[in-house]
Parts: structure tokens; sequence; C-alpha cells
């Protein structure tokens, strides 16, 4: 697919935007609920060339993508990959290539050989016809005479040609080259995402763009993709949406694999660890973070209150990452009982249609281990919650007031605008950054601005609609928008201290600042743009599928992972 490289306007391409909404959101979310528990038949690296070596699965029986995420054969794979290593005398001009052996990273090939001088970098770079060359300097996962590290880059069905350079201390190099065609993607993405470029001359951010949970996937993947668009690698998954990736101190990358699993997995693509949250009663949804000790503070609902009260998505776990043993930090129906009493509507909206989804906490933010920043999508609002490791509690909470009118909030104390806004309407993707002290500090948001609250039949959004919240109906006009305050705990207040619009999405969605850009998914037409410090678009990347629907982007240099 050749890449889309047009100089237009601002209208234009929002509105081309637009037009890509017109498929409904029911039918959206339809096919989101059925994804989630499709899972794919993992189909096994196959040699293109002499150049590079696949291991031998056949005694593993791989059939899945569980059975890849299954520590046992991940423990198997890695002996194998061993023993290959150690009676193969692999030098810089003859290295030992394999491809994808870990079977976690498709366009990938693992890299080994020894020197007799040490060396300083090995930089490696790809190329493929009529495709911009990529570039990057390798983590070294061995010693400094025995080079040990995870290529990726690699253009799935193409014939790449990769060259490799080592630097040794001494300031000396040499060349090595091979060719490799990775095998074709099935998961349905292509191998380029259509890109519109503006009249902008500001640098996009360094980096590749993660594309968490695309549901209209023919096979759900964990995409990263180049500043071109270019589908460098693709990590498979078993269902849902890894809504995140998480490094922890000894450079594992953490993300959840299924509504029930999470893994860590080392910088060559070995699965070191699984949490397995089902067996506690478990389901997760949406975010996680790490917490100093390298546990994991995660997004649940319980199975059993799901089952019994219709409850969902209203649970803050916290694992323990090294036993992987389960205990809840905080259950909302006790936090807040009297909006619980009064928020009696159903869901209609979403895939949980039926269930009663009163808080619908979206993000989680680990400040310390008694603070959490919990974004709530179902009231509208953020929450500050307090003492997490020993009986937490709601201590403030930011929202427009007529969303707790009349609602006992147990204690918790709801902070005042400063200033002539309308506060934020169904947000996403809530994230904090540190203030002078504890009491101020700054809270960036993808602003929805969407005005719909299946839980609260009692409330009347009129007020919102008419000043211009949206529904549902993705070929509406309205925005939504990236919103950023500055909270001061000490007087009370928070202020809007930075907005501009954006693309329209009722749900999901995301927004991270990168240096002087900001980077922001519109979920539900299945776009992200890369916007520059005064919100003007530098480029806007689009899902080449139908149907839309795309939970977050985030972008990720992968220093010390991938690359040096």
């Amino acid at each position: 697919m050749s890449k889309k490289n047009k100089q237009r306007s601002i209208f234009i391409g929002v509105a081309a935007i637009l037009v890509l909404a017109l498929v409904s959101i029911t039918v959206l979310v339809q096919n989101s609920k059925a994804t989630e528990t499709k899972e794919e038949a993992y189909v096994l690296p196959v040699a293109s060339s002499q150049d590079v070596t696949e291991l031998d699965y056949s005694n593993y029986e791989i059939d899945s993508v569980s059975d890849v995420y299954n520590p046992d054969i991940q423990s198997q794979i890695q002996e194998q990959l061993s023993e290959l290593e150690a009676s193969t005398q692999a030098m810089v001009t003859d290295p030992l290539l394999v491809s994808n052996p870990y079977l976690t990273n498709r366009n990938s090939v693992y890299v080994n050989f020894k020197t007799t001088k040490e060396i300083a970098d090995v930089s490696y770079t790809v190329k493929t016809e009529n495709i911009p060359n990529f570039f990057e300097t390798l983590v070294n996962s061995g010693t400094t005479t025995n080079f040990e590290s995870q290529l990726i880059g690699l253009i799935a069905g193409e014939e790449n040609q990769v060259s490799l350079t080592v630097t040794y201390t001494d300031g000396t190099t040499e060349v090595t080259s091979f060719t490799y065609t990775p095998q074709a993607s099935n998961s349905g993405l292509g191998t380029q995402l259509d890109v519109t470029t503006y009249d902008n001359p500001t640098e996009l951010s360094n980096g590749l763009y993660a594309l968490i949970g695309d549901s209209t996937l023919e096979n759900r993947v964990i995409a990263l993709v180049d500043n071109e668009g270019y589908v460098r690698n693709e990590i498979p998954l078993v269902n849902y949406n890894s809504m995140r990736l998480s490094f922890d101190s000894d450079n594992n990358m953490v993300f959840a694999i299924s509504n029930y699993s999470l893994v860590k997995m080392n910088q060559l693509g070995q699965v070191v660890a699984k949490y397995n949250v089902k067996d506690d009663g478990y389901l997760l949804h949406h975010d996680y973070a790490l917490d100093d000790e390298g546990n994991l503070i995660a997004l649940a609902t319980s199975i059993q209150a799901k089952a019994e009260d219709d409850y969902v998505e209203d649970r803050v776990i916290k694992i323990d990452g090294e036993t992987g043993s389960v205990t809840e930090i905080a259950n909302f129906a006790d936090l807040l009982p009297d909006l619980y009493e009064k928020a009696t509507g159903k869901v209609v909206s979403t895939a949980e249609k039926g269930a009663r989804d009163i808080v619908h906490i979206n993000t989680i933010q680990y400040i310390n281990d008694d603070e959490l920043i919990l974004s709530s999508r179902e009231t509208s609002s953020i929450m500050k919650l307090t003492d997490v490791s020993t009986s937490a509690q709601i201590s403030t909470i930011i929202s427009d007031s007529d969303f707790w009118d009349g609602i006992d909030t147990n204690g918790a104390t709801l902070l005042q605008k400063e200033g002539d806004f309308t506060s934020q309407l169904g947000q996403h993707s809530v994230t904090y950054e540190a203030g002078a002290d504890d009491e101020h500090y700054t809270l960036y948001m993808f602003n929805n601005n969407s005005a719909v609250m299946d839980s609260r039949t009692d409330l009347d959004m009129t007020p919102y609609l008419e000043a211009g919240a949206g529904t549902t109906d993705l070929t509406s006009t309205e925005n939504s928008y990236y919103y950023e305050y500055e909270v001061d705990e000490s007087a009370g207040t928070y202020k809007l201290v930075k907005e501009f619009s954006v693309p329209y999405s009722t749900f999901i969605s995301s927004v991270q600042k990168m240096g002087s850009n900001y980077l922001v998914d519109s979920g539900q037409v299945a776009t992200f743009t890369e916007y520059d410090e005064n919100g003007a678009p530098i480029a806007t990347f689009t899902t080449t599928g139908e149907e839309k629907f795309l939970y977050r982007v985030y972008k990720y240099e992968f220093s010390g992972y991938y690359f040096k």
C-alpha cells in the first residue's frame, strides 16, 4: 500500500475523519464484544532464506496464542535456543539468526555472535523496497564479547535486507548483512496505515506508536507502527485489550494478553512471568500500573459481583509481582454506597448491556503506595484514592457538581472549578504529572465530551447537549478535546490551563504528551494524530479496515528494551 502524503487543510482532514464515522456505535461495540472471545490458531514461523533459521516447535503442542504464553513452553523454547547458541560458533561475519524464537514478536529476528574484541555498539538498518529505511541501535542482553539481542522492524511479507554494524571499543567496525522475509501478517492490519500529513514544520516525536486494543482486527495484536505508518512489529494477544505497555526495573515489558492474564516479557521476547487473576475471582479491564516494588495495581471486575448484582468495572486489585497473589484494594460499592443506591440505570450503549456499570473506572495512575488517581467515565469524575496500603478511601473528586448533587460522597471533597468552562465528560486516559508538592499537580486527559451516562437515568443531560456535548451518534459534528488541569488541593480548586478540539469519540480513546507534541487517539473512528504544542496537527494515521474501534495509542522509544 502506498503512503498518502498529501498537504491538506485541517478542515479537509477532519471532514475525512468524520466520514469514517458513518459506522454506528451499535455495530462497533457488538463487533468488539464478539472478538473478545475469539482466539487465533497460531501460525508458526517458516524460514524464508538460508540466513535465518527457525526452532523446532513440534514437541510443544502450540495451537493457539494461549499456548505461546504458557510459561512451561517458554522455558522449553529458552532451553532449545540456549543449546543452539552453545553449539554454534557464531561470529560477526556468520551470526546466529533465528526467526522470532519465542513467538511473541512476529517481525523479529534473534541475533547472537561472539567476538574477540569488546563491543561498544551494534546498529542496524532494515531496507525494504519502496519503504523508508528503518535504523536503530540494539540493546545487548549478552556480554561485551558475546552479543545477544532481538531485532525488530522488519516488514511482514516483504523481503528485508538487514545490515549490522558492530562498533568496538577501540573504534574499529565490522559489517555483516542478511535478508529475511517474515511471514505475511494475519492480523488484518496490513503493511501500512493511511497517513495524512499537514502543512506543519514541526517534526513528529521519536518512537513507535503502539496500537493497543484494535478490536476489529481479524486476529488481535499489539502493533508497533513507525512515523511513516508502517507496521514494524506485531505482538499476538489472546483476546481483549492491553491498554498500555509498562517496563519494570529489570527491563521487562509488562502487558495484558487477555481479560484475565498479564505477562512480563524480557528483551529477547521470552515470557518470564504470567499472572492469572481469573482463579482469584476477577477479570481485568482497561488499565494497570506498576508500583515501586514491581507489583501490579490493576482495574478489575469481580466475577461474583457481576453474576450476583450485575456490577462491573468497579474494583481495584493488587497483583504481587513475585508470587502473583491477588488482593483487593478498593470496591466502589463500599466507597460510594449512596451512589450505588441512586444510580439504577443499566448499560444500553456498550458491550456490557444489562450490566450495572456505576463508576466504570478506566484509568489508573500510581503516585505512591498510598495514593492513586482514578478516572471514572460513568460519573465523569477524576478521583484521588488515599490510604491505599491500609484502608482505601476517596479523598477528592474532580467533576461538575451536577453529577454529585444530592449524593453522599462518603467524606470525599468535591474540588471547585476555577474559571468558566465545562468540566470533563466521559473522559479517558487521565495522566498525572507531579507538581511542586503533593497538593499541586497537573492532570491531562482525553475529554470525550460525551453526555452518555446510562447508569444515571435521574439526570437531565440537556444542558450539556446544548453546550455541545456529543452522544453515541458518531456522525455528529461535535468535538472531543484535549484537556489539561492544574490542581490545587490546598485551595480545593482545579482550573483548565490548556485545551484544543480533536475528532469526536463517545467512548475509549487516549492522549499522551511527547515532549512538546501531543499524541491523541480518537478511538471510535480509529484515527490518531500527533499535534504540535499549539494543538495544530502534524500527521494523522488511520487504520485501513472498514470498521473502527481503537482503544488506546501510546508512543514508546523502547530505550533499554529493544533499542539502546
